[in-house]
């Protein structure tokens, strides 16, 4: 049983590539909310506000790269 568990996390893993999909699902889930919280607040955004949601959306940059890089590096065929 824990052979056929440990087999299919390591498909997930390897296979389908499950972190790095589930780091871009979760930078966009944390974008679009904070976008909605903003859209309500529109007329009370002060600097600091700003710098929160320019930080926020530096974490969508940041998780970008390592999806391209990690895209990259299976198309190469990265060394195991």
């Amino acid at each position: 049983m824990w052979e056929r568990i440990g087999r299919w996390v390591e498909c997930l893993f390897e296979e389908h590539k499950f972190v790095r999909r589930l780091l871009v699902l979760w930078a966009v889930w944390l974008i679009t909310l904070l976008v909605l919280k903003l859209v309500s607040l529109m007329t009370a955004i002060d600097m600091a506000t700003g710098a929160v949601v320019t930080s926020i959306i530096g974490i969508l940059a940041t998780v970008l790269a390592f999806y391209i890089r990690s895209r990259e590096l299976d198309q190469q065929g990265a060394p195991e």
